[in-house]
């Protein structure tokens, strides 16, 4: 995970040093409760949303594999939408429900993420409750994702910029 001072970071996300990081580092023993999963989904491009929603169920694996448990807006809600079933209040209210109770949030800074509302929205609203944020760096990322997955999402998001 990456921290303050670093590129592409938000300057007040908790630093590699934090108790948060170390947790999600699979050092001793998993963070108590779950973490929120933070990344990019909506496009104009559906290549580059389901590109997204797969690295995003990737990542979700990857922190699970670590023994931590997680919750992923995208890799959870969509297939139920996709299945036409749809939380009375809309998913919103059920991310922000679970953002509220979660222990941390992992950001993952999929290309895109910056310009996310969604990502944005639940970055302010994790600040707001102090809530602990760690970012997956690059090396993470390519682990669980993959190199040629990422490079494809770069491009396709350099080609769309400003649609999402």
């Amino acid at each position: 995970m990456t921290g303050k001072g670093l590129p592409n970071t938000p300057p007040d996300i908790e630093g590699p040093n934090g108790d948060f990081n170390r947790y999600m580092q699979g050092l001793n023993r998993p963070i108590p409760g779950y973490v929120y999963l933070a990344a990019p989904y909506y496009s104009e491009n559906k290549k580059l949303m389901a590109l997204r929603r797969e690295a995003i169920a990737k990542m979700a694996k990857a922190i699970i594999g670590q023994g931590n448990a997680v919750f992923s807006p995208i890799a959870y809600t969509v297939k139920l939408e996709e299945d036409g079933i749809h939380h009375p209040d809309g998913w919103y209210t059920l991310d922000m429900s679970f953002l509220a109770a979660a222990a941390g949030v992992v950001l993952l800074c999929l290309p895109g993420w910056e310009e996310s509302k969604g990502v944005l929205t639940e970055l302010g609203f994790a600040r707001g409750k102090a809530t602990p944020i760690a970012v997956v760096d690059h090396r993470e990322m390519e682990e669980a994702i993959g190199a040629d997955q990422l490079e494809m999402m770069r491009t396709i998001w350099n080609q769309t910029k400003g649609c999402s």
